[in-house]
């Protein structure tokens, strides 16, 4: 291919956004953050929708942008080509092997270089995909020769867009009242499974006073409800320990986040947006590290808010931590004021020193581009 770019190392970069999320979608929560805060002095920010979906947060990333297109209804050669004549320096894809993808113009190589950031942590692996946004908790440096791609670490792989959180008041950190440790895991059903659902049964089992709430838009379905029942109760827990509670508007879900104390991070795949979500709301979470970047979010969430002491290396580990925390928890009333003011220092970073960070890689990825193509 005959790029017509300046291969300059130095001047303004125009980058490319390529999605199905720009929405108020979940992965939106996550990426907005970027793609609100660029420097505009030296970063031209481009859209591509893959979806005709339009919200408020919509509005917000168009008017950000310098461009915005609606590919939805181009095949890849076609949106290949528009991409092209835009003049993209780097073509970003943030979503992976989601729904709706448009991995096969990242194939036809639409721009001179190309990266995966932020939807799909463990990289798509798939052509023209050349770098990936990562960071130290979630790709070990000692595991870089499992990527195809050439990694490129940040601060962290999921930051958070805390603007887009409804104005709601704090639950105060007395008004749990007595009775028993209220675990929970709000995440999909379908990241649960028999191994952590006897986990849970081990925790419950040595706090007899607890319960565990399960929230999930499926949990409605009495035959998903009765397999998580049927598990705990061959692990000795009482169907009455369990709470299962439907979807809910996002205010309605962010105050369920009240109705527990201490959430339970699933595994091997481990939360993302939901465990940022609940610990805004000052919800202290226990996460397993695991085998594989998707296992290790929830690690790398908790570092970042500098709460390490939630994170938990073995199954064992993960049981202990949540029997003990539970304990404390239920006699500290300021444990959610802890989290909540971790979290603002977490959100405040994301949308200041983050952003720049990720601007720094950029443009280090540029200028190893112009080394490669340029004159």
């Amino acid at each position: 291919i005959e790029w017509r770019h300046a291969f300059d190392p130095s001047r303004k970069l125009r980058v490319g956004y390529v999605s199905a999320a720009f929405s108020n979608h979940a992965a939106a929560k996550v990426f907005s953050v970027v793609l609100l805060h660029h420097d505009p002095d030296n970063f031209e920010i481009h859209c591509y929708s893959t979806r005709r979906r339009r919200d408020s947060l919509t509005i917000k990333i168009r008017l950000a942008a310098a461009g915005w297109r609606s590919i939805a209804g181009l095949d890849d050669r076609a949106a290949v080509d528009v991409i092209r004549n835009d003049g993209i320096d780097l073509l970003v894809d943030l979503d992976g092997h989601f729904n709706r993808n448009r991995l096969g113009l990242f194939a036809m190589r639409a721009a001179p270089v190309q990266l995966s950031a932020w939807g799909y942590v463990a990289g798509p692996g798939t052509p023209g995909i050349d770098y990936l946004l990562t960071d130290s908790i979630i790709v070990p440096p000692d595991e870089d020769h499992c990527f195809s791609e050439h990694l490129m670490r940040v601060g962290c792989a999921q930051p958070y867009n805390a603007d887009l959180l409804p104005r709601r008041p704090a639950a105060p950190s007395s008004a749990r009242g007595g009775g028993g440790i209220r675990f929970g895991c709000f995440n999909r059903y379908d990241k649960l499974n028999q191994e952590n659902l006897r986990c849970w049964a081990d925790i419950l089992r040595a706090c007899p006073d607890a319960t565990l709430t399960l929230k999930d838009r499926y949990i409605g379905e009495a035959r998903l409800r009765n397999r998580i029942l049927d598990v705990m109760a061959r692990a000795g827990v009482a169907p009455a320990r369990l709470r299962f509670e439907g979807a809910e508007p996002q205010e309605g879900f962010l105050a369920a986040f009240d109705r527990i104390d201490l959430a339970l991070d699933p595994f091997p795949v481990t939360g993302g947006v939901t465990s940022l979500d609940g610990l805004s709301q000052g919800v202290p979470m226990v996460t397993l590290y695991g085998a594989e970047p998707s296992a290790r979010i929830g690690s790398s969430i908790l570092a970042s808010m500098k709460l390490n002491q939630f994170i938990a290396f073995s199954k064992d580990e993960y049981v202990a931590k949540a029997i003990e925390l539970g304990g404390a928890q239920a006699s500290s009333p300021s444990a959610r004021d802890t989290v909540r003011a971790r979290f603002e220092s977490f959100s405040n970073w994301c949308s200041r020193d983050y952003v720049r960070q990720v601007e720094a890689a950029y443009r280090e990825i540029w200028m190893r581009t112009c080394a490669r193509l340029g004159d």
